[in-house]
């Protein structure tokens, strides 16, 4: 009986010996990673740590907006249970496709030394210890599991230093849905933007005089003049 095999094209490629084109900012379809962290709803402990709810021996009920999510507003209900503080169960209830729908999550405590406790989550996909999930096609996971990459990993360096410059402006003058900050605090991120401008422009300036001396014109103005 004849054997058939199902091979992909990008394999198909890497064993004849061609590489498949595809760098940052080519246009190639993403393979290997799918979306942005910061366009994910998110699920962070350290926000659940700040408001208060991760309480050991305690068990805490009540309603969270997620967080890192640019779309419109995502809210759900969170019941934590740390009776046991060694291990506790987060339960969070979800609108999926107009009906509820609970999702129940593992966590670890890990015991300080100089008391305290710090909790992990469990990824229900690769059973790893997590600080945040996030919310894709109806379940809970972690950015690795479903292959979240930041906006910035996918940048050449200028690009990513105007993403710099332009997120401390934001931050330093109070823009883009970010506080105005004051006093020290509006000083501090003040400076911080003055550091990422002048990163921009010296990467600027380095990579138009790289064009420059690359370019067909700058060749020939210097035939010229040996000439």
């Amino acid at each position: 009986m004849d054997m058939v095999y199902q091979v992909d094209y990008n394999d198909l490629l890497w064993i004849g010996g061609v590489r498949p084109m595809g760098g940052i900012g080519s246009g190639r379809r993403r393979t290997a990673n799918r979306g942005y962290l910061e366009n994910a709803v998110v699920l962070d402990l350290r926000v659940l740590r700040q408001r208060g709810a991760l309480r050991p021996y305690y068990i805490t009920t009540g309603a969270m907006e997620a967080t890192g999510a640019t779309r419109k507003p995502f809210c759900w209900t969170c019941s934590l249970d740390l009776s046991d503080p060694a291990y506790g169960v987060l339960c969070v209830t979800v609108g999926h496709s107009g009906q509820p729908k609970t999702h129940r999550i593992h966590l670890i405590g890990v015991e300080c030394r100089f008391g305290g406790w710090r909790y992990f989550a469990i990824c229900p996909v690769t059973r790893a210890r997590v600080l945040r999930l996030v919310y894709v096609d109806g379940r809970f996971m972690s950015p690795k599991a479903a292959r979240l990459t930041y906006r910035t990993q996918g940048m050449d360096r200028l690009t990513r230093l105007n993403y710099a410059r332009s997120k401390a402006e934001a931050q330093a003058f109070g823009r883009r849905g970010c506080p105005r900050p004051r006093g020290r605090n509006r000083e501090r991120l003040e400076a911080r933007y003055e550091v990422a401008e002048a990163r921009f422009e010296r990467e600027w300036v380095a990579g138009a005089e790289r064009m420059l001396e690359k370019s067909p014109t700058t060749v020939r103005s210097r035939n010229f003049d040996r000439e």
